[in-house]
């Protein structure tokens, strides 16, 4: 019967293995060493620190592409938020600005001292019409400070803000949602009346997709420092005109953005230092007690304290 046989056939198996056990010496079983158990314990070791090894560069690829996601997002979002703020000022037809921010063209705003060239009626125009996007913004937001231009740059045209630090609006635009990309804002330590700072310092976040200040990096360029000269900072008081005199990269730490100024004296010499500073030089740049400035400022993306900035002397008013 087939499982007489089976059973048969397994119990001389057993025997087979019985008989195997009665031949073997200690010479044909394994001592069991301290070397032994030092050489498994390795093993056992270096399996755990590659699984550790493996799990840890698996955890960074995801939260490297969690970021590289989240940056993207990110980016989407402040390109949408700008574009749907550049469409609600539109000054053209079908403009949503608000009535009651609408200013009346006059014919004259005051003494004229624009850029040669320049007539009475263009001001005028520029103006009204600077003046009209930031009463518009300020009705949503009273933080509104003015409106910044580089012309030169493609994307640096926006908003300025003011808060009560600097930090607030470094990821928050002006209708006080969360934005990755933030708003470029006035040092909160700066006076509403620009020409009451000896120093209006504005930052700006460096973004990869070339919006807010990433374009000051183009200054570092001779060429386009050389052919680039003019910032432009538009308040609901005037047009203020500055000429670009330094670019360069320097340390957060180092005072660039200094703000406070015991004397006139203290100013001149804080501003000569930082024409020193710059990588080129620009001509006919001179300070005295009657000087203002401006620097732009922006991360490096790199080393954390770093910063590039460009700065410049206001060489031009046009004020109500």
């Amino acid at each position: 019967m087939p499982d007489n046989e089976n059973t048969a056939a397994e119990i001389a198996s057993c025997n087979s293995f019985a008989e195997l056990l009665k031949t073997v010496t200690d010479d044909d079983i394994c001592e069991v060493t301290e070397e032994w158990l030092q050489s498994r314990r390795e093993e056992k070791r270096h399996k755990i620190i590659r699984y550790a090894m493996m799990s840890f560069f698996a955890l960074v690829a995801v939260i490297s592409v969690i970021s590289i996601v989240k940056t993207l997002v990110g980016y989407k979002q402040a390109e949408n938020f700008y574009s749907d703020m550049y469409a609600y000022l539109d000054d053209g037809e079908g403009s949503v600005v608000s009535a009651t921010a609408k200013i009346s063209l006059l014919d004259s705003f005051g003494t004229v001292n624009g850029p040669k060239g320049s007539g009475t009626a263009v001001y005028n125009q520029m103006f009204v019409r600077m003046k009209t996007k930031i009463l518009s913004l300020k009705e949503i937001n009273p933080d509104i400070y003015g409106w910044i231009m580089v012309p030169g740059t493609e994307n640096i045209n926006y908003p300025v803000l003011q808060g009560s630090d600097n930090s607030y609006y470094l990821n928050h635009e002006y209708t006080h949602g969360y934005m990755q990309a933030g708003s470029i804002y006035a040092d909160y330590h700066c006076d509403r009346d620009v020409l009451r700072n000896f120093h209006t310092v504005l930052y700006g976040h460096n973004m990869q997709n070339n919006m807010m200040f990433s374009e000051i990096i183009k200054f570092l360029d001779k060429d386009f420092f050389d052919t680039n000269e003019y910032v432009y900072l538009y308040t609901e008081n005037g047009i203020y005109t500055y000429r670009i005199f330094a670019v360069y990269k320097t340390d957060y730490r180092s005072g660039y953005v200094e703000t406070g100024f015991p004397t006139e004296q203290d100013f001149i010499n804080f501003a000569n230092k930082m024409r020193s500073d710059s990588l080129y030089v620009r001509d006919g740049i001179e300070f005295n007690e009657n000087s203002r400035m401006i620097t732009l400022s922006t991360c490096t993306n790199g080393i954390q304290t770093d910063r590039y900035c460009i700065q410049a002397l206001l060489v031009d008013v046009y004020e109500q």
